[in-house]
């Protein structure tokens, strides 16, 4: 292999890795997550959820409700805390688009009579992406 081809092999392998990295999916910015209740996936709610580049997040639609996230490749798990109900919320999805992700989610109240956990709801969620800009957070 001469040096002229081993230079645009190397530029187009170059190139197809720097693309590859500008479409990574992640979910920093706005999106609309819709929930669906074991049995029947009955639908639940909708919530508008800003993720922040520092790995948590808040909701735009339960004012004060917020949490943590983390992403490993096109995974994402998320913790939630809505102070308006003492709810507690675990979210398992993965990216099907960079402006799309879907998964599992199990809601949950601390049992003061028994101090254990019951469990609230279970079911699927989608998430499909708004805007990159996420408008304030309207919690205090």
């Amino acid at each position: 292999m001469n040096q002229s081809t081993l230079f645009r092999s190397l530029l187009g392998l170059g190139l197809l890795l720097s693309a590859s990295a500008a479409f990574a999916a992640t979910p920093v910015g706005l999106w609309e997550i819709r929930s669906y209740r074991e049995s029947g996936l009955n639908f639940g709610t909708v919530n508008q959820v800003c993720y922040l580049t520092n790995g948590t997040w808040y909701s735009l639609s339960f004012p004060g409700a917020n949490g943590e996230w983390f992403q490993k490749g096109d995974r994402i798990r998320s913790t939630a805390f809505s102070p308006q109900n003492g709810w507690n919320h675990a979210l398992f999805g993965q990216f099907a688009s960079n402006t799309l992700f879907t998964g599992e989610y199990i809601g949950f109240l601390n049992n003061p009579a028994t101090q254990h956990p019951d469990t609230t709801e279970k079911g699927n969620f989608t998430a499909a992406f708004i805007s990159r800009i996420c408008p304030p957070n309207p919690a205090p």
